[in-house]
């Protein structure tokens, strides 16, 4: 068994460098990449020494082998281009491994079957989608968001209309950032120009429970923020959309340059859009869905001038004495509306105060670093998007000479469009900043299959025995693997469960973690669980049999004991457990073991977040990890 996991590690290692040689054909000085890519290979060669070692005694099975012998030719070959849009059912390395479109791209005609409002807009042979047409970017954003995360939304057109696997890239990128450094605090977001669609505070909130501030200066984009904020109830205790002053440069230019067109002078326009007229109200939302159209909109506070804590692009936003866990940013890319017209890719549409800024993306990005060198610790990470390589070249340097050494760098993909993202901190510690990110398993891997979701609708086909009991084979020892290998401190879980559940799902985690000897304290007000697990000597599992080391008084039972016995470790380790209603139906239950915990932990770790799992499922709920 030993060789046989050591064989299938050997091939995964050979896979992946062959997406990183991909990667790094376009990108080759991205800094992660070549750390990945040192770190695979040294691990490579380690496996394949301790296979040679064990080939003397057990020789694995001759189709491991061969797997081995192929995986290797292959990987001496050049690689081959891998598609920007993988096939359904398949990894694509270009989406974040959490991303829900990562393994399985969107099917427009299930869709188009659930949504008929689609259906102008899907050819009737291929099923090919329109992305010319606003229209039809707007209804494909508004059915994604509904289908697959719950989210009522809608905005008119002329409005910047959200790309949905872009966006979720960049909440999932933050989501590493902070499992790299976060403060102590719960997670609040910024988002600098929330715009209309509302889109980023509405995920962070339904994907990871964040808490959010959307900012905007122009009246039709808060006013349609707070109509999409209204049409998502359950969201409204998380998500503030607040009214700020716009930046006296781009006011000035919007106003001088009306003449260019795109809604330029309502854009410099001051107020809250609460004024307007009742007939203009009803053509918006005309053809608004009823779920947004009727609901109430949400509130929007109005931060003054006097009270934020300066003037700039983030600290205009801030109200003095707060503190952000992350602020992001989609900037305007352009310098003029000419510019952004010339611009194939704007059949999602967008008004002149979110595609428009003098000087550019470059200046817009210039003028946010100036302003975060003023206000420092008051984000933990600053973060942006960025449209173009050569701006995000020019502000890590800028980054640099200013004494800022704790920079991370990203790609999106949405497409055939790539977008940057850049983020800096002057408080998380360089060590753990630094860390590299985990990569997208190889497509066609058994981890990559595991981890890969079901689809809807999805028939097993009939296969010889043999085949199954492959597949069944394989499928363990990736599993086994997989349960081998330390977890992360943040953990993550989606639990389709009656709303009725919810008590009952908090009970669960409470009692899994008491089990494990962790002291919990308890706030059932808002389903958070604080612990602290105080170990004496170690912190690995020993087998569970009587063979453990030491004597019994120095052994701790964790749950039932089924799984092993750790030793403890004489510094407290603290944890947290939050639960939270994504929407009618579907809870995320996120386990977090803090970062003063040691590397060490991560064994012990593991081992109660598999229980909590196990416990999860054994009550007939569906669990997602």
């Amino acid at each position: 068994m030993a060789a046989q996991l050591l064989a299938e590690a050997i091939s995964e290692y050979q896979q992946s460098l062959q997406g990183i040689a991909e990667a790094l054909a376009a990108s080759p000085d991205e800094q992660e990449l070549l750390e990945l890519k040192s770190q695979l290979e040294g691990a490579l060669l380690e496996a394949q020494a301790t296979l040679e070692g064990l080939q003397s005694t057990d020789t694995p099975p001759a189709s491991v082998l061969a797997d081995i012998a192929s995986s290797s030719a292959a990987a001496a070959q050049p690689p081959t281009a891998r598609p920007r849009n993988a096939a359904p059912g398949s990894s694509n390395a270009r989406i974040h491994s959490r991303s829900k479109y990562a393994y399985q791209k969107p099917d427009f005609r299930a869709l188009a079957a659930r949504y008929p409002s689609m259906l102008p807009f899907l050819s009737s042979k291929g099923g090919v989608y329109d992305f010319t047409d606003p229209a039809a970017c707007r209804e494909l954003t508004r059915v994604l968001l509904a289908e697959d995360f719950g989210i009522q939304w809608w905005l008119p057109l002329g409005q910047l209309v959200p790309p949905v696997t872009n966006r979720v890239n960049y909440i999932h990128w933050l989501e590493d950032l902070l499992s790299l450094s976060k403060p102590e605090a719960p997670v609040t977001g910024l988002d600098i120009g929330c715009g209309a669609n509302l889109i980023y505070p509405l995920l962070g909130a339904v994907l990871c429970g964040w808490s959010f501030v959307g900012a905007d200066v122009t009246p039709a984009a808060l006013r349609w923020a707070a109509r999409n904020l209204g049409a998502n109830p359950h969201l409204a205790q998380l998500i503030e959309v607040r009214r700020v002053a716009m930046q006296q440069e781009q006011h000035q230019f919007l106003v001088t340059n009306s003449d260019q067109g795109g809604n330029c002078a309502a854009a410099a326009a001051d107020g809250d859009g609460g004024g307007l007229a009742a007939d203009e109200l009803a053509a918006e939302l005309a053809d608004a869905p009823e779920a947004v159209a009727a609901a109430p909109p949400g509130s929007v506070v109005h931060l003054e001038a006097s009270q934020a804590a300066g003037s700039g692009i983030v600290s205009g936003a801030v109200r003095r004495g707060e503190r952000f866990a992350f602020c992001m940013c989609n900037p305007p890319f352009f310098e003029s509306i000419e510019d952004a017209g010339r611009n194939p890719s704007t059949a999602f549409g967008g008004t002149a105060a979110e595609m428009v800024y003098p000087g550019g993306e470059l200046a817009f990005l210039t003028a946010m670093v100036q302003d975060s060198l003023k206000l420092r610790g008051a984000v933990h990470w600053y973060t942006s998007m960025v449209g173009k390589k050569g701006t995000l070249r020019a502000v890590r340097s800028m980054l640099y000479r200013h004494g800022v050494r704790v920079l991370r760098t990203t790609e999106f993909f949405q497409g055939k469009t790539s977008r940057w993202a850049l983020a800096w901190s002057f408080t998380a510690d360089a060590a753990a900043a630094s860390k590299p990110l985990p990569r997208f398993p190889a497509a066609g891997t058994a981890t990559a299959q595991l981890a890969q979701p079901a689809s809807a609708g999805h028939v097993l086909q009939a296969q010889p025995a043999a085949q199954v009991q492959a597949a069944a084979a394989a499928a363990a020892a990736a599993a086994a693997a997989a349960a081998a290998r330390p977890v992360g401190r943040k953990l993550s879980w989606q639990v389709h469960a009656p709303i009725s559940a919810s008590a009952a799902l908090y009970d669960v985690a409470f009692t899994c973690l008491q089990r494990a000897g962790v002291t919990c304290e308890s706030e059932k007000g808002t389903f958070d669980i604080k612990g602290s697990y105080a170990p004496t000597t170690a912190d690995h599992m020993e087998p569970a049999s009587g063979n453990a080391a030491g004597p019994p008084a120095k052994r701790q039972c964790v749950g039932n004991g089924a799984d092993g016995k750790p030793r403890k470790q004489p510094e407290g380790w603290r944890m947290e457990v939050h639960l939270f209603q994504q929407h009618v139906g579907l809870f995320l239950l996120t386990a977090m073991l803090h970062k003063s915990a040691p590397e060490s932990a991560l064994g012990w770790w593991g081992a109660l977040t598999r229980r909590l799992q196990d416990d999860l499922s054994a009550k007939n709920w569906k669990v997602t990890f």
